[in-house]
């Protein structure tokens, strides 16, 4: 995967989570952008920290993750690895105000993506 197509990949990724989260959009956009057999991670010991596999259990931790946050998570990314073959791994900020504070945080976990119809479980198409 060129570091261009991972850019662009991740950048409509994150397009239309921001209008999920902002609660300006539906879940149609992600349901284009995602594979069915998608698996997202997020590392730690919190109300958001995770395994989800599959795409309905996935955008149902995005609605969840949405609510926690009464819509004001957004996503900034960061750094972009691109290596070789099919696979990428994006560093994200995440930021969300609360009723008391605003929250910054880096989980430091990855994305992987591969070709929809890959052996492997994938992310994005």
């Amino acid at each position: 995967m060129t570091r261009e197509h991972a850019e662009r990949m991740l950048g409509a990724l994150h397009a239309a989570q921001a209008a999920f989260y902002a609660g300006e959009g539906g879940e149609a956009a992600l349901r284009e952008l995602l594979t069915e057999d998608v698996r997202w991670h997020v590392p730690g010991r919190n109300a958001i920290a995770g395994t989800h596999e599959g795409i309905d259990v996935v955008l149902a931790y995005f609605a969840r993750r949405r609510k926690l946050a009464a819509r004001s998570f957004r996503m900034h990314l960061g750094d972009l690895l691109v290596g070789d073959g099919d696979h990428v791994a994006a560093l994200t900020d995440g930021t969300a105000t609360s009723r008391v504070r605003s929250i910054t945080g880096r989980p430091s976990g990855s994305t992987a993506s591969r070709p929809r119809g890959s052996p492997r479980s994938g992310c994005c198409r």
